[in-house]
């Protein structure tokens, strides 16, 4: 019934010649080419921006979301009990990129930018002579928050050369039909910003070769790309739908209304969805994974046809995972639980790294020592690094997870709806953590809960009563480790005050109102997105922001 509405993205970049200039960008990499003089490994993270380690493949997950992956994973490194020091996107980063725990690092709901005090991977890798590439589509991750500090280059899908073929991707992966958020209805006006052109993938496997063609060959390169694929509101093309989907439920996923106000109501617990609702946006969200797939594969067979793969670290991980309902919550705050924390994590490297499946705990800061290791560079003198190495993950461990600062960003929009709700119950900040095959949570107000997460995967039954000893050495470790991250935390006060400059820059990126689409937002209309016209509308802030990035 959608055949012929519309094309996968896929089809358009290969009609708009994009094929042609990757065989030239590819041509360009041979010619280019000269004898290594640095042994050093290339390395690649490729981040999947909240993506559950439970809905994928090598995780036992039925449906085919990752064929991929589950195939050339055979050939890595496969940690099966990877979990996130936080469950939303700017701590979560920050910690991969600094190996510390969030109050460590100080970058939380309530203080968006890392402080330049930090060493960060790419700064260290920089510093000693690897070449360093930034695509990150999701605007948190990017210079004006300071989580550019060490990329050489930096792109993104609002970058000036690439905002147009953005716009034109997500476009292109719109339905007639789809009402299921507020971003069709912007895309079909024409009038949108950074957040909303965030689900293009194909320029970063694209924008990465591009460089490569570039740099000197002879020196290693560090690259990390972030995809939004998986971030609401979720536009999957048809053909990864009916992957996941029934024909019904293909029909209906268009339909189920998920947008920003009816997700946090839902949330807030003033509105509800049925179970069938649950179920069909759990399918879109899955078909958005098999999305990631898919441009991963496109990625490595890329590399591997250029032999870029020979002496290349591959890191395959998310930053978060995602609430599908559990709790009856959705998006990835307010909660610890396992469906935010627990993702994937894959370690290629076939030189040094066994492939195979490793049981030991681990978290993805453990990557900031790991590639330090790998890359035969020294940990930043004085820095204190949380992780452990993956190359020998310790058989027991305490991990942490925060939840610092309050989001409020949804208050306004429920409020507008629901005067009388009482966001007080909501303002609370989280820690949680695990030992042995126990995992407790703390509220700030003081509620906790304690599990058994091996026998009890989905935090069913808190046992808290029950194991009353038990409980009392739980909170006597967090207690000791709060003690130490406090004492180890930012002492910088709290945080820098931005000019009006850029206030305004900042906001029409979305940094300061997080990404709710029910709101306009400037950076990209229909008329803007045509490559000679750089200055209408929105056009202007992402110009700008592009222009302090370089």
């Amino acid at each position: 019934m959608l055949d012929g509405r519309y094309r996968s993205p896929r089809g358009v970049l290969v009609g708009r010649g994009v094929l042609v200039g990757t065989i030239f960008v590819l041509v360009g990499l041979l010619a280019s080419c000269s004898s290594r003089t640095d042994p050093r490994p290339n390395i690649l993270v490729v981040l999947w921006d909240t993506v559950r380690a439970d809905r994928l493949g090598l995780y036992g997950f039925h449906k085919p979301t990752t064929p991929f992956l589950d195939e050339w994973a055979e050939h890595a490194r496969v940690f099966e009990d990877c979990i996130s020091p936080a469950n939303y996107t700017v701590a979560s980063h920050a910690s991969l990129f600094t190996g510390l725990y969030p109050t460590e690092h100080g970058a939380h709901n309530g203080q968006v930018r890392l402080s330049s005090r930090h060493v960060t991977l790419a700064e260290s890798l920089a510093k000693a002579g690897y070449q360093t590439f930034l695509y990150s589509a999701n605007p948190y991750i990017s210079a004006e928050t300071g989580f550019a500090q060490g990329f050489q280059e930096k792109k993104h899908p609002w970058s000036p050369e690439l905002r147009a073929e953005a716009y034109r991707i997500v476009k292109n992966k719109i339905a007639p039909e789809d009402r299921s958020s507020e971003l069709p209805g912007k895309i079909r006006a024409g009038k949108v910003g950074p957040w909303d052109i965030k689900a293009s993938g194909e320029l970063a496997g694209r924008s990465l070769l591009e460089w490569l063609h570039g740099i000197d060959r002879r020196r290693p390169f560090f690259a990390f790309l972030n995809y939004m694929e998986a971030h609401r509101p979720w536009v999957p093309p048809v053909e990864y739908r009916r992957r996941v989907l029934p024909e019904d439920e293909v029909e209906r996923s268009y339909e189920v209304n998920r947008s920003w106000t009816k997700l946090w109501r839902y949330t807030f617990g003033v509105e509800s969805y049925t179970d069938d609702d649950l179920e069909i946006m759990a399918g879109r969200y899955e078909a958005t994974i098999a999305e990631l797939d898919d441009l991963l594969r496109e990625l490595i067979e890329e590399l591997d046809a250029e032999g870029l793969l020979e002496n290349t670290v591959v890191v395959v991980t998310s930053d978060h995972g995602e609430h599908l309902g559990e709790k009856d919550l959705l998006d990835h705050q307010y909660s610890l639980y396992d469906p935010l924390l627990r993702v994937p994590l894959v370690l290629y490297y076939p030189e040094r790294i066994d492939p195979g499946r490793e049981s030991r705990p681990v978290m993805t800061h453990d990557l900031y020592r790991t590639l330090h290791e790998l890359a035969g560079v020294g940990l930043p003198s004085a820095a204190v690094v949380r992780g452990t190495s993956l190359l020998a993950p310790e058989p027991e461990r305490d991990r942490l997870a925060e939840c610092l600062g309050v989001f409020s960003s949804p208050y306004p929009a429920v409020l507008a709806v629901d005067p009388d709700w009482d966001p007080t119950p909501w303002e609370r900040e989280i820690r949680a953590i695990y030992r042995d095959s126990l995992k407790l949570i703390r509220w700030s107000d003081g509620e906790e809960q304690l599990f058994r997460i091996e026998k009890d995967p989905g935090e069913e039954e808190d046992v808290a009563e029950e194991l009353d000893e038990e409980k009392a050495r739980m909170e006597e470790a967090l207690e000791t480790w709060v003690a130490v991250l406090d004492e180890a935390g930012p002492s910088e006060g709290p945080g820098p005050v931005f000019t009006e400059a850029q206030r305004g820059m900042l906001e029409a990126l979305g940094y300061l109102h997080d990404d709710r689409e029910g709101e306009e937002t400037a950076g990209v209309s229909e008329d803007t997105a045509a490559p000679d016209e750089r200055d209408r509308n929105g056009g202007k802030a992402a110009a700008s922001i592009e222009e302090r990035n370089e």
